[in-house]
């Protein structure tokens, strides 16, 4: 092989590791960013539309109850959204999409998923009003938080 070829592929391999760096690092900053939308959001007042992913405050029909139902991504080993506030009546529903088991428990035990698997789900509807702080019990750095409102 030539000297000038073997410069040539040294140069585009350092291109293609920066590259994939700097998407890297771009990813991780976007998750550190994601828990501030939630609380714009609420400070607004917006409605949550479970398929954009931001946080919010769930709207409710005419009769006050919650029109939908949403979905929290157990990603990453985070909860995400990992505050949420919600209408009486609203159900949750969490997919766990890590390799590893994790679980959805109430610190108040008012609801327990168990052990999730990959893929698996666990949905619990909130019918009384409060804040109920949840976490994985394998793994104590995963809280998160929803407040139920009438």
């Amino acid at each position: 092989m030539q000297k000038g070829n073997t410069n040539s592929i040294a140069i585009v391999i350092t291109v293609i590791v920066l590259i994939v760096g700097a998407i890297f690092m771009l990813s991780r900053q976007n998750k550190t960013i994601a828990p501030e939308k939630e609380s714009s959001a609420q400070a607004q007042g917006g409605a949550l539309h479970p398929s954009s992913g931001s946080a919010g405050i769930v709207e409710g029909d005419q009769n006050g109850q919650a029109m939908q139902s949403i979905d929290i991504k157990i990603k990453d080993s985070t909860f995400n959204p990992f505050k949420l506030t919600i209408k009486k009546g609203t159900s949750i529903t969490w997919k766990n999409y890590d390799s590893m088991p994790h679980t959805v428990t109430a610190s108040d035990k008012s609801f327990d998923s168990g052990s999730m698997a990959k893929d698996k789900t666990f949905t619990h509807t909130f019918t009384t009003v409060g804040t109920y702080d949840y976490v994985c019990t394998f793994h104590s750095n995963m809280k998160a938080q929803v407040i139920v409102q009438e």
